[in-house]
């Protein structure tokens, strides 16, 4: 009988155990669930806290938006007067150049038409040759005619724009459009130069398209100089390249590269135009004003 009891305590203790270490077991995983959700809570309560004050900013930057549109639309009379204005300017600052561009042909074409009969004692070319007693025939966009040598042993010649004088090109007033036709190609080796107006150049094929008069050359860009291969580096890259190839050694100059191109005037009468050096100065004189 009291084996009996005995086994039958050990079964009621071990049942208490288990049910003992069953609810102990419970108790620690809800209290780890328990620590879990109460960090997601703080989580979740720092996201509602930032997104309350991101809300806020909003709502700020929405007042702002509204005081700003509403600034806006009250300038908009004045920018549309402003803005008609500024177009009604750039039509008087066009119809001005225009007015200024027609009154320089004019004013050339009666300069060069009045040349005829003008003397000089001598020029000399850009290739170095001499013309003594020359009389002006006629100044052309494409050159210039004239008489040379003394009465009875009188010679005519002709220039084209590659070998005009660069006193002519100034008091003539060639144009750089007209120049263009006297762009020298040279070759690698220096010892051939053709003349003419570039009209295009294909970068695959290296071929350089040149207009000479009404023909056009093909040239390729291995076989020209240095010079022109930069202008036509530059002309590719979609830069301006006026005169590259003829100033080159400009950029070598501490003064020259700073005044090659857009800007240096020159005086003609009673107006300024736009001048563009053709040749590279030895030196310059420079004048200056101080007071102390």
């Amino acid at each position: 009988m009291s084996r009996i009891l005995t086994i039958w305590n050990i079964l009621i203790l071990t049942a208490v155990g288990a049910i003992a270490y069953y609810f102990y077991s419970n108790h620690q995983t809800l209290m780890g669930e328990n620590e879990k959700l109460t960090a997601e809570l703080v989580e979740l309560e720092s996201q509602w806290t930032q997104l309350r004050h991101e809300e806020g900013e909003i709502a700020f930057a929405r007042q702002e938006l509204a005081h700003v549109t509403k600034s806006t639309n009250s300038l908009r009379p004045e920018i549309l007067d402003l803005g008609q204005a500024i177009t009604e300017k750039q039509a008087d600052i066009e119809f001005l150049e225009a007015k200024i561009s027609s009154r320089f042909f004019e004013y050339r074409k009666q300069l060069r038409k009045e040349a005829k009969g003008m003397s000089f004692d001598e020029i000399k070319t850009p290739q170095g040759k001499m013309y003594y007693d020359v009389r002006i025939i006629e100044i052309r966009p494409d050159g210039i005619s004239f008489g040379h040598g003394a009465e009875g042993t009188l010679g005519l010649a002709g220039l084209g724009l590659h070998e005009i004088p660069e006193e002519w090109i100034e008091r003539f007033m060639y144009t750089e459009e007209e120049l263009e036709w006297a762009r020298g190609w040279t070759s690698s080796d220096g010892t051939e130069t053709v003349h003419g107006k570039f009209k295009s150049y294909d970068e695959e094929t290296g071929v350089v398209i040149i207009l000479v008069g009404d023909r056009k050359r093909s040239l390729n860009i291995g076989d020209l100089s240095t010079a022109n291969r930069d202008w036509l580096e530059n002309k590719v890259k979609g830069g301006d390249a006026k005169g590259v190839a003829n100033f080159a050694l400009l950029d070598k100059q501490v003064i020259g590269s700073k005044i090659k191109k857009g800007v240096l005037s020159k005086l003609e009468g009673n107006y300024f135009y736009d001048f563009t050096m053709r040749n590279v100065p030895d030196y310059y004189v420079v004048y200056y004003s101080a007071s102390w």
